[in-house]
């Protein structure tokens, strides 16, 4: 069954403001995930401020501490830090340049983030969550469903470099994303999201259900087959 999307707190410094937003936007982009960066999500208020940061540790799923040599002149972020650690919150530290964990940080696996390459870290990011026991399911469907619901080719395209990293998925989730292929043109019509998702189908196909087959074959003998990329492909393995 599918759950309610992820959230994680997005921890720094506010000179790395533009990073976090940076990094907030593609994760969010790639994965479905909520990233909440104070104080850009709340109201300009101190009291505020705190009472909602306060809120938002308690609330996520995943906190995520950006160490760059700012982070610990901070006012805020070691509270922050300690407040998710008193909560048992999943926690990866991202290390940013030479800067290294301090305190109860250090006892965390991190992560080395490039400021150039924040698509990797992502992907380092997501694999880290999958490797939760508490989390693994809920972030695939998070992250299948925000495939599903990509809104142009790009989008579908670059989520869908994402699908071996996540998997592997059960029968629900596989044919979700069959269910997927056949309704969005998006998905089905884009050169690198429908050949990903395509290997992944025929790779699953023990998984997959009868009335998806149907379908895929009721599709090829219709007006639109020439938008479906590598349909004959998917239905030679059935």
């Amino acid at each position: 069954m599918r759950q309610g999307r992820l959230e994680a707190f997005l921890s720094y410094a506010s000179k790395d403001r533009a990073l976090a937003k940076r990094l907030k936007k593609q994760l969010e982009h790639l994965s479905g995930i909520g990233v909440f960066v104070a104080p850009e999500d709340i109201r300009p208020s101190r009291i505020e401020w705190r009472k909602r940061i306060v809120k938002r540790v308690k609330e996520c799923d995943i906190f995520l501490a950006l160490l760059t040599r700012y982070y610990r002149r901070s006012e805020w972020t070691d509270q922050e830090t300690g407040m998710a650690i008193a909560q048992s919150k999943l926690i990866i530290p991202l290390k940013v340049g030479k800067s290294k964990p301090h305190g109860f940080l250090e006892s965390y696996q991190w992560l080395t983030l490039s400021p150039r390459f924040l698509g990797k870290g992502c992907s380092d990011i997501l694999t880290i969550i999958k490797d939760d026991s508490r989390l693994k399911d809920r972030i695939k469907w998070s992250f299948i469903t925000c495939f599903r619901e990509s809104r142009n080719f790009d989008e579908a395209n670059d989520r869908s470099e994402l699908l071996e990293t996540l998997g592997p998925y059960d029968g629900k989730q596989v044919n979700y994303l069959f269910s997927a292929y056949l309704e969005r043109i998006d998905i089905h019509h884009g050169y690198t999201a429908s050949r990903i998702l395509v290997d992944l189908l025929i790779r699953n196909r023990k998984l997959v259900k009868s009335a998806m087959i149907r379908k895929a074959r009721q599709v090829s003998k219709s007006p639109s087959r020439s938008e479906f990329l590598h349909l004959d492909r998917l239905l030679a393995a059935f």
